[in-house]
């Protein structure tokens, strides 16, 4: 029972009563072993726990640094998204697919949705834009500004 309880694992919980039967153990025991179990549980969760806020006051681990750190060093740090709804005005996109418009043949800002008159459309990259058309933009600040220019 403290063995499961520690590792709080409950194939070791049969192992152990298998165990016991094995090795001829008198009735009485082989039926304390879910007691054990029980009592034992709580402080394997209980050491695991302590053990980790152990480790973080003893090295002076702080979490947040430790988090931040690693994303800057992964290069993880990107700013949350935005969205934007743009109005097709410029003539020489007029006709042209959305993969071959100039700013949005990248992959930072996508069109999530193309509205034309009062139909909604979720537009593919072969989807030709025509003036007037009202497209939902989706990507970071910066670069939905720069496709706002054109």
């Amino acid at each position: 029972g403290s063995f499961s309880g520690a590792v709080t694992n409950m194939p070791s919980l049969g192992a152990g009563q298998q165990i016991l039967s094995e090795l001829g153990a008198a009735p009485n025991v082989t039926t304390m072993r879910g007691m054990g179990y029980a009592i034992a549980y709580p402080f394997g969760i209980c050491g695991i726990l302590l053990t980790m806020w152990l480790v973080r006051v003893f090295f002076r681990i702080k979490i947040e640094k430790e988090a931040q750190d690693f994303e800057n060093q992964t290069n993880m740090v990107h700013e949350s998204l935005s969205t934007m709804n743009v109005a097709v005005r410029n003539g020489n996109l007029n006709g042209l697919m959305l993969r071959d418009s100039p700013s949005l043949d990248s992959e930072t800002v996508v069109c999530s949705r193309l509205k034309r008159g009062d139909q909604l459309l979720v537009p593919k990259p072969t989807t030709a834009v025509q003036m007037g058309d009202l497209l939902h933009l989706v990507g970071e600040r910066a670069a939905l500004n720069s496709v706002r220019l054109v």
